[in-house]
């Protein structure tokens, strides 16, 4: 499980869709899906930029090359959609492809033909609104045209519900992991309840229950912090009170002192209605 790094806990689904679907294993399930074509683990090597590497932007969520340099299959996920996305895959296979000239020691002023390795580029869409659209284009005259596919992994659009589809088993986890949050519940709480839902269904149990899991994907709720937070507000709303009470009592209107303390009238009528 590797997660971008620097990269917040909050970014679930990214960070989720990354740790799972850079295992060439679970890539092949994802890449079905995707294609509808069949590819075997021992087959694939992921792609990577230097940690360090300047321009580390340019890499996709989940990138693989063919063993036999034949395909760079590039996948983003998505859970909104990004109309310029044809452009960023542009700039990420040209990236790519610079790592691999430069890998294989191949120089593109030789006067020998290079066989470049052909892309397909794929976009794993998981927002809360339907797309419809199936591709996104990008035309840059005749010569040129970007083609992405789009695919919506939503738990409800995955075929293959089986304990052992890895798709489905992440599309499980961020369907109810949002569920959660959307009933209420604080991030780690809604992380905990969709590990226990997708724990009672077999869904990734070859990591679920692993120490690294949560240290690589639970939110982490400072309860703490959270109270300290709470306080400061309170003592802020009660001085700020007292502060446009004296502004009223010396003849000041609501519209003056609105300026005066950059708050709306409304947030201001609402306070002196709710501490009286």
């Amino acid at each position: 499980m590797n997660p971008k790094e620097n990269q917040p806990k909050q970014k679930l689904r990214d960070n989720l869709f990354q740790g799972i679907f850079s295992v060439p294993e679970n890539f092949t399930q994802l890449y079905y899906a995707s294609s509808g074509k069949h590819l075997q683990p021992e087959d694939l090597t992921p792609l990577q930029l230097e940690s360090d590497s300047l321009t580390r932007s340019l890499a996709s969520d989940v990138a693989f090359i063919t063993k036999d340099n034949r395909l760079i299959i590039l996948i983003e996920h998505q859970s909104s959609v990004n109309p310029n996305m044809p452009a960023r895959f542009l700039l990420y296979y040209a990236e790519y492809i610079r790592i691999w000239l430069s890998h294989h020691e191949l120089e593109l002023s030789s006067n020998q033909k290079i066989h470049l390795p052909e892309p397909e580029f794929y976009i794993a869409y998981n927002g809360e609104t339907p797309y419809q659209a199936s591709l996104l284009s990008l035309n840059l005259g005749e010569q040129l045209a970007v083609q992405i596919k789009l695919v919506d992994i939503n738990y409800p659009n995955i075929v293959d519900k089986s304990p052992s589809n890895q798709l489905a088993g992440y599309a499980f986890f961020i369907q109810t992991y949002y569920d959660g949050i959307r009933q209420g519940l604080d991030r780690r709480q809604a992380f905990l309840a969709a590990q226990q839902m997708s724990r009672a269904r077999g869904y990734l149990s070859d990591i679920i229950d692993k120490e690294e899991f949560m240290l690589a994907y639970a939110p982490i709720v400072d309860r703490e912090k959270e109270a300290r937070e709470a306080d400061a507000a309170m003592i802020k709303s009660y001085f700020l009170h007292e502060q446009v009470m004296k502004m009223l009592n010396k003849g000041l209107t609501l519209e003056v002192i609105s300026d005066l303390i950059e708050m709306s009238v409304d947030d201001l009528e609402y306070m002196l209605r709710v501490r009286g």
